[in-house]
């Protein structure tokens, strides 16, 4: 008797190709929107990244010190990510900040149609296009233009090629090569580097313990070793190879992009956060039931893979992104085998599900627009307008934020001299368009370029101690304050209050939805005083929350 054929549950990419075209197309317009984000260059690295690139263009080696600050000029800085201001500076100067921003909007959807095309190996269509919809937000949660950028897109490289070479239809040798130029590119990049080797090891400890035959054990060493050891290929060199290991280092300034989940949902209310928790707890059953039907070895590579770059996300929320990317081909290749598990009676129940939580959870993100924009809960202080002298953002655009380059333009057409105090946030704007200045910035938003000290008894006491900040303004001769105003540190608004308050010494110049200025009441300082000092009046403090 022939053994009877139980049919699956359901057919594998049953959609017409003529659909799954029209959807594809959609969901790539779908997650454009979500990176279509104006630059609000006052708090953006973009500009330095700029910068940066200019620097090596004109002078054929990249920047190695603190070259953009007065205060510790010489302290010495890896830059890690010089390449990616190359890429940066080209494209600004072509097409502009719009250009700019359409640049790494196709850069990112490149990186996570990689990653789309990967879990299209693994799983059912319809299930890779409910991952990709259900976790473009999170995909979207960094949306400034940044060298992590392209860090996305080489990780999704390192992934295909892991596949390919895993599978069998990439040759050890061309493995090797194509690996090693990948790393020694990546290194120049960005210092997430690391991750290639790192993925590549996770697979390596997974198949050994599933039985893997001694020449692939050499193979992967060789790989291992190789893709390692070419990072040194770097203008840094071995310093520049060991920059992961600082990642995390006390710079004296706390970094939000390195802070968990839990520390950020305390203070910020982003649906971002609670995305993640869900996105964690989704796959926590998915291999949970992986466990219980005693298949989890055969996804042991995975297993490893999501452990990581989810325990990457939670400790701190720079990851999210790379986590949910990961997410995509391994999600979807978890529901897929547990779907195809499932007799027919339970399929579609457990279907719907799999298909109502994510579009709630993710609906629930799209109607709370507030939450995709940074929470300001310290507005301390603010300025009164006559009328309404800036135009609203809209929520999805390319390009600057209008008006965001008002105060560099007064500053530079008055010619007002520095030394500029200013603070950590705004330091990228400034180095971008104080460029090839006399003028340098006091501190900018590279924590790693300058000492502990300095931020901890110089930068941070200045700004809560008012004796502090007599002291250290009279040891820099500090002319000019130029703050951003919604600076959310603890001490930044009691600091421009004082300010504010303090008109014998300093007067506000100007102030606009951005920035406030401050000038030194000088002899020298006085013609440009009269003719812009602003009416204390225009300035209230408003209670924090």
């Amino acid at each position: 008797m022939a053994k009877k054929v139980i049919p699956p549950p359901y057919e594998l990419k049953r959609m017409h190709l003529a659909w799954r075209l029209v959807i594809w197309a959609l969901l790539c317009v779908y997650f454009c929107l979500f990176f279509a984000r104006p630059i609000n260059l006052t708090t953006a690295d973009l500009g330095r990244h700029i910068r940066n690139g200019q620097y090596f263009v004109e002078h054929g080696e990249p920047i190695q010190t603190n070259f953009y600050s007065y205060t510790e000029p010489e302290y010495p800085a890896v830059n890690h990510h010089w390449a990616s201001g190359v890429v940066f500076y080209y494209v600004w100067k072509w097409f502009d900040f719009n250009g700019t921003s359409w640049f790494y909007i196709l850069l990112s959807l490149f990186a996570a149609l990689l990653f789309i095309w990967l879990a299209l190996r693994w799983a059912d269509d319809r299930i890779v296009l409910l991952m990709a919809v259900f976790l473009t937000p999170l995909i979207a949660y960094r949306t400034e233009v940044r060298p992590e950028g392209i860090s996305y897109l080489l990780l999704g490289i390192s992934y295909l090629l892991l596949d390919a070479y895993r599978r069998e239809k990439l040759a050890f040798k061309l493995t090797l090569v194509l690996f090693g130029l990948l790393q020694v590119a990546w290194i120049n990049f960005h210092i997430f580097f690391f991750l290639g080797p790192t993925l590549m090891g996770m697979y390596f400890v997974a198949d050994l313990i599933n039985g893997l035959e001694k020449p692939k054990i050499k193979e992967y060493v060789i790989l291992l070793v190789v893709s390692s050891l070419v990072g040194i290929l770097n203008p840094s060199w071995l310093a520049g190879l060991l920059t992961p290991l600082t990642i995390f280092d006390e710079y004296g300034y706390m970094l939000v992009e390195n802070q968990s989940i839990f520390f950020m949902i305390e203070r910020f209310d982003k649906i971002e956060f609670n995305h993640t928790i869900f996105l964690a707890i989704l796959l926590t059953v998915g291999v949970a039931f992986l466990i219980i039907k005693k298949v989890w070895k055969k996804f042991l590579p995975e297993i490893f893979t999501i452990l990581f770059f989810g325990t990457l996300a939670f400790m701190a929320v720079r990851g999210i992104t790379m986590f949910a990317l990961i997410a995509i081909p391994i999600g979807a290749k978890i529901i897929d085998h547990l779907l195809r598990k499932l007799g027919p009676k339970t399929l579609k129940p457990a279907a719907i599900v799999v298909l109502i939580i994510p579009l709630l959870i993710l609906t629930m993100g799209l109607l709370n627009d507030d939450n995709r924009a940074e929470t300001d809960k310290s507005k301390l202080v603010s300025y009164i307008s006559p009328n309404e002298r800036y135009e609203k953002t809209k929520l999805t655009t390319t390009g600057l934020i209008p008006n965001v380059n008002e105060s560099a333009r007064f500053f530079l057409e008055t010619g007002i001299k520095g030394p500029i105090f200013n603070n950590y946030d705004i330091g990228g704007f400034l180095i971008f368009n104080l460029y090839g200045k006399e003028t340098k910035v006091f501190v900018d938003n590279r924590p790693e370029a300058y000492s502990v000290p300095f931020f901890k008894d110089i930068y941070i006491p200045m700004q809560e101690d008012e004796t502090k900040w007599k002291e250290y303004s009279e040891k820099y001769n500090i002319n000019v304050i130029w703050f951003y105003r919604h600076d959310n540190t603890p001490w930044a608004q009691p600091f421009l209050i004082n300010r504010v308050n303090d008109y014998e010494n300093w007067a506000p110049v100007f102030v606009d939805d951005f920035t406030i200025m401050f000038l030194k009441r000088t002899p020298e300082n006085q013609p440009w005083i009269e003719r812009y000092e602003l009416p204390k009046d225009m300035f209230r403090s408003v209670p924090n929350g």
